[in-house]
């Protein structure tokens, strides 16, 4: 793939999920409605972002993994 290509279906990825609201959550931005992430980066200014805080329930393996690590 060239840049080009590359960029459009970045471009069209987030056009799946331009109406939806999107959430930051560190250095990522997801779909709230969908929870997919889409890219590492801040959400553009105007755009329906999730208000307020939510807990992210960890994946199990993540959470086995922190456990392994002694970071539970």
């Amino acid at each position: 793939m060239n840049a080009d290509e590359i960029l459009k279906a970045f471009e069209a990825r987030l056009a799946e999920h331009e109406a939806h609201t999107w959430e930051q959550i560190g250095r990522c931005v997801y779909c709230a409605d969908c929870s997919t992430r889409l890219y590492q980066g801040t959400i553009p200014p105007g755009h329906p972002r999730l208000s307020g805080k939510r807990m992210i329930k960890a994946m199990k393996a993540t959470q086995e993994m922190r456990k392994r690590w002694g970071k539970d």
